[in-house]
């Protein structure tokens, strides 16, 4: 029990350790293409900040507690939300995924 419990471990660390953060040109790739709805205090929100590192600044970010007029305009019910092409993804995105939806591949 202890060596499948160490094997899933081991297996979900690999699994992070393979996201790299992107580079700063596929992040304005996306930022063109997207707005990324947060919250302040939402640790879904931080671990979405932290897969682009430093290069987090050049996203497009609408903070739903400091405008939630905006929010509410977009229909925003859970953060992070990204929209791109009028489309809701809501929940931390993977860089791939990011990529493939706004053609930044």
């Amino acid at each position: 029990m202890k060596k499948i419990l160490l094997i899933i471990f081991l297996l979900i660390i690999s699994g992070c350790a393979n996201q790299a953060i992107p580079s700063v040109e596929t992040t304005k790739c996306i930022a063109e293409n997207s707005v990324l709805y947060v919250s302040q205090g939402c640790i879904h929100c931080v671990e979405q900040e932290k897969l682009f590192g430093e290069n987090y600044q050049y996203l497009t970010t609408i903070d739903c507690k400091l405008e939630p007029k905006k929010c509410f305009e977009a229909e925003i019910t859970g953060t992070p939300t990204w929209v791109i092409n009028e489309n809701k993804l809501v929940g931390v995105q993977d860089i791939e995924t990011l990529k493939r939806v706004t053609n930044c591949a």
